[in-house]
C-alpha cells in the first residue's frame, strides 16, 4: 500500500465533506462500518447481523490522521467522478430517510457505498475474489429500496490503496445506477490502455478513469453511461458558467484571479472574462482536480470578438497508474488592454482505440490568470439614456457609446451584432452634450445643437425622411443647429427647437418633424411609450399622447393630440420624466409625484391604483433632484446623490438584491451616495457616480444592456466594463 498524499481538508472535517450539499440525491461513503439487517446480504447470503468492520489500516478502532488523509483522498476521487451529476458524495451519514427511497413521490434518496475490512462479507458475497459487490439498477427503485443497500467495497482485497478502494466504489455505485461492466470478446473486465481505462471494467491500473460507452477496440458494451445513469435517478448539474463569450463569466479583477468550475456535460464549454489593463502578457492555466481527474482540458484564450488567439491542449499521457501528464493547458500570451475571454473545454486523447473521447471529458477544475489583470480603465460619462435592450451614454470626451441590442443598429457602430460592452458609435467621437434611447433606436443632440438618430425607422423615428433602418447616425430633417433637448419614446422622438417650439417625428406624426400644438415655451422633453411631456419656462408640465391610463394627468384617459396641463402642475415644477405608460414630476421644493398606470407600484403611493392626476410619492415630499421611469418601476435621486427605486422588480430593476416587487422607495446596493444621474430603460436601470463619471447597470440583462461583459441579470448594480 502506498502511503496516502496529505488530505486537503482539516482533520475535524473528514466525516463532514459533501461534494454538492443541498441536492436531494446522495451517495454515502460509510468508512466507519455498520451491522448490516433486512437486507439481500443476510437473506441471500447469509451474512450475519453482527458489526461489520469499516475501513482501516490497523488494529485501532479509532481513525488515524493517516487514515483520515486516505479517506479524504477517497473522497475526493469518487466526488470527481460524479462531479457531472447533481448528486451529494459525503463522508456525513445523512440517515435512513436520504437514502431510502419510499415511493415515486420521494425524490429524496440515494446509496451507501460500505466501505470494509470485514472478511465474513467479503468471502460471503464472493469467496473473497472481489474488490466489492453491488446489486444493478436499484439507485431509484420505489419497493425494496433499504433491502438491496449498501454497496459493498472490500478495502482488505484492495491492497487497502486509496486508489483502489475510490475506483471501486464508483464502480459499485455504478452497479446501482444500472450501469453493466465494460469489457471485450474475451474478458468481463477491461483493463484500458495508454492513460485510460473505463470506471466499469477495472481503473486499478490507468490514471484516467472515466464513464465510456464503449468506443474502444473490442468493447462488449456499448451502453450510454450517462444516459443509463440519467434513467437510474442522477441527472446533470445545472450548468455553473457561461458557454459564449455573450454570457461569460467575469473573473476577478486581482492578479492572479482564480476560480473553480465544472465541465457538466459533452458540449459543456466554460468561458471566462478577464479584463487587462496594459499591454503585457497574460498567462492563464486551468489545472483538473488533484486526484484521479476525469477532464482533459483545452484552453482557448479569445479576442474580444471571440476569435482564437491561442490554444493550449497538450497531449495526454501515461507516466504512473496514478498519474497522467497533459490533462492541465496553459497560455501566454502578450496583450494590449481590453477584454479577453478564456474558454476552457473537455476534450479526448488521440482515439479511443488509443487514448479517449471526448465523451466523458468532464470534471473539476480551477483556472488561475495572471499579468495586467484588473478593471479596465474605466470611462468617464457625463449622460446615459436606456432603451428597452440597449444602453447609450456620453463619455467626457463628449463622445457616445452604446452596448446591448443591436438588431436594429441602435449601437450605431455601422454592424447589427450586439455587444455586452460598450461601442463606439460612428462618427460621434467628441462634440455630443445629450442622448436618448428609445425603445430601440437611439438620438444624439451635439453642442451646436444638431440631432442626429440611428437604429430602428419602421415608423419615421430617426426623422431622416425616410423609414430605413440605420446603423451608423444620420441627420434629423430640420434640426442642424440650435437644439435645446431631445427625448425618444417607443417610435418615435422629440426634439425642442431652437425657438423653444417642440418638434416630434415617427409614430403618429411623419418622417420629418412636425410642431405638437400647445407645447411651445419648451425647456425638458421626456418620451413613454407613446406618450411625452414637456416642462415650460413658466414650470409648468405638459403632456400629450396616449393617455389609455391616465399618463396624461389631465384628469381623464382620453388621448390628446396636442399638449394640455397636468393637473396640479402649473407652476413650481423642476422636471417632469414619463415611464412606459406613466408620468413623474419633481417640484422646485423636490417633492414627487405621479401618475399612470400604478399596476406593478410605480407610482409609489402604497397602492396599485391608477391614478389620472399626480399623487405624491410616499416618503419623498422633499429633497428629490432627478427622477425616471421604466416598464413599471420609478427611481429617484435625493439630494443627499442616494438612489431609491420602487415598482416592479422581477428582473431585478431596482438594485437592492432581490426580485421582490416594492410599494414604497427603496435605497438600491452601492448607491447611497454620489449618484450623479440615472436611465431606467424597459426592465434595467443604470446610473453615474458622481465622483468618477462611473457606469453602473442592473436589471434584465437578455442582450447584454447592462454593458458588464455577460447576459447575466444582476439583482445590485455592476460596472460598465470600459
Amino acid at each position: 500500500m502506498d502511503a496516502p498524499d496529505k488530505g486537503p481538508y482539516p482533520y475535524s472535517d473528514t466525516f463532514l465533506l459533501h461534494s454538492k450539499p443541498g441536492s436531494s440525491k446522495v451517495i454515502y461513503l460509510d468508512f466507519d462500518g455498520e451491522a448490516l439487517s433486512g437486507t439481500v446480504w443476510n437473506s441471500y447470503y447469509s451474512v450475519s447481523t453482527a458489526f461489520q468492520a469499516g475501513y482501516s489500516l490497523d488494529t485501532s478502532s479509532s481513525f488515524s490522521t493517516t487514515e483520515m488523509d486516505a479517506i479524504q483522498g477517497i473522497f475526493q476521487r469518487v466526488a470527481e467522478d460524479f462531479a457531472p451529476f447533481d448528486v451529494d458524495v459525503t463522508t456525513q451519514d445523512p440517515g435512513v430517510a436520504a437514502i431510502d427511497r419510499a415511493g415515486s413521490g420521494d425524490n429524496n434518496y440515494g446509496t451507501r457505498a460500505l466501505i470494509t475490512n470485514s472478511e465474513e462479507l467479503s468471502y460471503k458475497t464472493c469467496q473473497s475474489s472481489c474488490g466489492g459487490i453491488a446489486y444493478l439498477g436499484v439507485y431509484d427503485h420505489t419497493s425494496s429500496h433499504q433491502y438491496y443497500q449498501p454497496a459493498l467495497v472490500f478495502s482488505h482485497m484492495l491492497s487497502l490503496s486509496e486508489k483502489y478502494i475510490a475506483e471501486a466504489v464508483s464502480h459499485e455505485v455504478g452497479h446501482n445506477l444500472g450501469l453493466n461492466h465494460d469489457g471485450t470478446s474475451s474478458v468481463t473486465y477491461y483493463t484500458g490502455h495508454g492513460p485510460w481505462a473505463p470506471i466499469m471494467g477495472v481503473g486499478y491500473y490507468r490514471p484516467v478513469t472515466q464513464w465510456s460507452r464503449g468506443e474502444y477496440a473490442d468493447a462488449n458494451n456499448t451502453e450510454d453511461d450517462f444516459a443509463v445513469m440519467s434513467s437510474n435517478g442522477l441527472v446533470a448539474r445545472t450548468d455553473d458558467h457561461g458557454d459564449s463569450t455573450a454570457t461569460a463569466t467575469p473573473l476577478p479583477a486581482s492578479s492572479p484571479a482564480t476560480t473553480s468550475g465544472i465541465i457538466s456535460t459533452r458540449s459543456d464549454k466554460d468561458v471566462f472574462a478577464v479584463s487587462t489593463t496594459c499591454t503585457a502578457t497574460l498567462t492563464a492555466s486551468v489545472a483538473p482536480a488533484p486526484r484521479s481527474p476525469n477532464l482533459d482540458v483545452q484552453l482557448s484564450l479569445l479576442s474580444a470578438t471571440g476569435a482564437p488567439l491561442a490554444i493550449s491542449n497538450p497531449s495526454a499521457a501515461y507516466s504512473t497508474y496514478d498519474l497522467a501528464t497533459g490533462l492541465n493547458a496553459a497560455t501566454s500570451t502578450t496583450v494590449a488592454p481590453g477584454t479577453y475571454y478564456l474558454e476552457v473545454d473537455g476534450v479526448g486523447a488521440d482515439s479511443p482505440s488509443t487514448g479517449y473521447s471526448d465523451y466523458a471529458s468532464l470534471g473539476q477544475y480551477t483556472i488561475t490568470v495572471s499579468g495586467c489583470v484588473g478593471p479596465p480603465s474605466s470611462t468617464s460619462y457625463t449622460k446615459i439614456s436606456a432603451g428597452s435592450f440597449h444602453t447609450c451614454a456620453v463619455t467626457s470626451s463628449g463622445g457616445v457609446k452604446c452596448w446591448g441590442d443591436n438588431r436594429l443598429g441602435q449601437l450605431g457602430n455601422g454592424t447589427l451584432t450586439s455587444s455586452t460592452t460598450p461601442v463606439q458609435v460612428s462618427g460621434l467621437t467628441s462634440g455630443v452634450q445629450a442622448i436618448w434611447a428609445g425603445r430601440d433606436h437611439t438620438c444624439a443632440m451635439t453642442t451646436t445643437g444638431a440631432i442626429k438618430c440611428w437604429g430602428n425607422n419602421l415608423n419615421g423615428q430617426l426623422g431622416d425622411g425616410t423609414k430605413i433602418n440605420r446603423s451608423t447616425p444620420v441627420q434629423v430633417v430640420g434640426l442642424t443647429s440650435g437644439a435645446k433637448a431631445i427625448t425618444a419614446g417607443g417610435a418615435f422622438s422629440c426634439a425642442v427647437t431652437p425657438t423653444s417650439a417642440v418638434k416630434c417625428w415617427g409614430l403618429r406624426y411623419a418622417v420629418t418633424p412636425k410642431v405638437v400644438s400647445g407645447a411651445g415655451g419648451a425647456v425638458q422633453l421626456t418620451a413613454g411609450e407613446n406618450h411625452a411631456c414637456t416642462l415650460t419656462s413658466a414650470r409648468a408640465a405638459k403632456c400629450w399622447g396616449s393617455n389609455t391610463s391616465g399618463q396624461v394627468g389631465d384628469g381623464t384617459t382620453t388621448t390628446r393630440m396636442s399638449a394640455v396641463q397636468v393637473k396640479g402642475m402649473a407652476s413650481g415644477v423642476s422636471a417632469v420624466w414619463a415611464g412606459r405608460y406613466h408620468t413623474c414630476a419633481y417640484t422646485t421644493a423636490g417633492a414627487a409625484k405621479c401618475w399612470g398606470t400604478n399596476g406593478n407600484h410605480e407610482l409609489g403611493d402604497t397602492t396599485t391604483t391608477m391614478r389620472l392626476t399626480p399623487v405624491a410619492v410616499y416618503g419623498l415630499s422633499s429633497g428629490v433632484v432627478g427622477m425616471r421611469g421604466g416598464v413599471s418601476f420609478t427611481c429617484a435621486v435625493k439630494s443627499t446623490r442616494q438612489l431609491l427605486c420602487w415598482g416592479r422588480n422581477a428582473e431585478g430593476q431596482l438594485g437592492n438584491g432581490t426580485n421582490t416587487e416594492m410599494a414604497i422607495p427603496t435605497a438600491v446596493s452601492g448607491f447611497s451616495t454620489d449618484t450623479a444621474m440615472i436611465a431606467a430603460g424597459s426592465w434595467h436601470t443604470c446610473a453615474l457616480k458622481q465622483s468618477n463619471g462611473a457606469a453602473y447597470c442592473w436589471g434584465s440583462n437578455s442582450r447584454g444592456q447592462l454593458g458588464d461583459g455577460t447576459t447575466t441579470w444582476r439583482t445590485t448594480p455592476a460596472k460598465v466594463l470600459g
